[in-house]
């Protein structure tokens, strides 16, 4: 699942692979010959995350940014399954093994608490300006029937409501094409 988060969307080399049920969101650049597979999580979180060549992130691991410490991964590096790679840069040809975590220095997220606000108030801020591309000029709504929660709590709403607005789209291309 390719999506789009504060406004960017991933930079996906036509060579690199991703699974049909890995998530790669936000402002993400994976170079040409990269893998990503099954169930892999790759997200940006306010800062970028930049996958190098040749690169293989194994089935459910998980890669993701903070908002402030970016991620770098260099050239022909192997992330295993289960690991995890948040808010730090790997050198090239780095191996990381099954189940590994990689934080940086310090304490990457200030609290838990001040993290998870952080990311709820920037999803919902996300989830208004999706509601306010719904409005057709002179203000009236596109489609009555989507209508996106004022916050949203979890990757579910976010997700549900991305599904909405892309049936909205589909409905008003098909009407489109009916005149």
């Amino acid at each position: 699942m390719i999506l789009s988060s504060g406004g960017k969307k991933p930079k996906i080399h036509s060579t690199a692979y991703v699974a049909p049920n890995a998530t790669v969101g936000g402002d993400v650049s994976v170079e040409a010959g990269c893998a990503i597979l099954y169930g892999a999580v790759v997200v940006a979180e306010g800062t970028p995350v930049t996958i190098g060549k040749d690169c293989v992130v194994m089935e459910n691991a998980v890669v993701k940014s903070t908002p402030k410490f970016p991620v770098k991964i260099g050239d022909e590096c192997f992330i295993g399954p289960h690991a995890t790679v948040v808010g730090t840069t790997l050198a090239n040809g780095t191996r990381l093994p099954a189940n590994e975590v990689r934080l940086p220095a310090g304490d990457p997220f200030g609290s838990t608490k001040s993290y998870a606000e952080a990311l709820r108030a920037a999803h919902a801020k996300e989830t208004t300006l999706a509601a306010h591309e719904n409005v057709a000029p002179g203000g009236t709504r596109r489609d009555d029937t989507l209508q996106a929660p004022v916050e949203a709590e979890t990757v579910v709403d976010v997700m549900m409501l991305e599904l909405q607005e892309m049936e909205a789209i589909r409905r008003e291309s098909q009407a489109k094409k009916k005149k």
